[in-house]
């Protein structure tokens, strides 16, 4: 049974411009009561959040907290190897591996950082919905290696429309667009534009169908081709197809995760 205990942190989006919300499933308590706020150690430096318990099954009282993204715990967080988190009479030792990397991805995700102000006037796309460019991990377990995609499309849905993925410490990319090839072959040749404002070049794919039915063009690229550097500015981009397919996957705001993905191919 999962109980939750096998996640030591999670951040939890909260929406656009709103602080996020912070849950240390292994300082929970099984104490009647629980203490009003968390102590959190960190490099040396303790910091006190008003904090709220929540009942997570067999965990008991789990500590939950508001964390804004200008909040001195997140750069501390980003920065040191462990933290250690005191709630009531619970205490626990979490460490820090790869949480700059995580926090990098959740700013791309979640845009927390956003004034309330500003979300009216930055849409997420043009003509995409509510897609976004995000990134994910996993393990190939055909080769037992570590992958690292970057993909444009609505999290947590089939709703994507590319997806480019690296291995570690490698240059090559492998890219896909799923588009409407209409009546292509499996295997044929297709000719792929990509175009954004100072950007136009044409290149060669080839038509692919997927195991669920769905079909696309695949082409193969490098970490440093230019393409890369323009989306990473937030250049729109239209794709255009031989078969006489388009598309413009834009998304000025979630950039970053373009340039997090680029950098998480070459240190892996």
């Amino acid at each position: 049974r999962d109980c939750g205990d096998d996640i030591g942190m999670m951040v939890t989006c909260q929406g656009r411009g709103k602080p996020a919300l912070a849950t240390i499933n292994w300082a929970a308590t099984t104490a009647a009561k629980s203490a009003p706020f968390i102590t959190i150690e960190i490099a040396g430096q303790t910091y006190k959040r008003d904090a709220r318990a929540k009942v997570n099954g067999m965990l008991g009282l789990v500590p939950e907290f508001s964390l804004s993204s200008d909040d001195p715990i997140v750069a501390a967080l980003m920065k040191a190897s462990a933290a250690k988190f005191t709630f009531g009479n619970a205490s626990t030792q979490i460490g820090l591996r790869g949480s700059r990397f995580s926090f990098e991805i959740f700013d791309a995700h979640c845009r927390w950082k956003e004034a309330a102000d500003d979300i009216s006037a930055a849409p997420v796309s043009e003509n995409s919905g509510d897609s976004i460019w995000y990134t994910r991990k996993y393990v190939d377990e055909t080769t037992n290696t570590e992958k690292s995609e970057l993909h444009f499309g609505v999290p947590e849905t089939d709703n994507i429309a590319l997806i480019a993925s690296c291995g570690a410490n490698t240059s090559s990319v492998s890219l896909s667009l799923l588009l409407d090839t209409a009546i292509q072959k499996t295997g044929a040749a297709v000719g792929v534009r990509f175009e954004t404002g100072t950007f136009n070049r044409l290149y060669k794919g080839q038509v692919f169908a997927g195991g669920d039915g769905f079909r696309g063009v695949s082409l193969s690229l490098t970490t440093a081709d230019p393409l890369w550097s323009e989306l990473a500015n937030g250049a729109p981009l239209q794709v255009s197809l031989q078969s006489g397919s388009t598309a413009q996957l834009s998304s000025a705001a979630t950039a970053k995760a373009i340039t997090i993905w680029r950098e998480s191919c070459r240190t892996e």
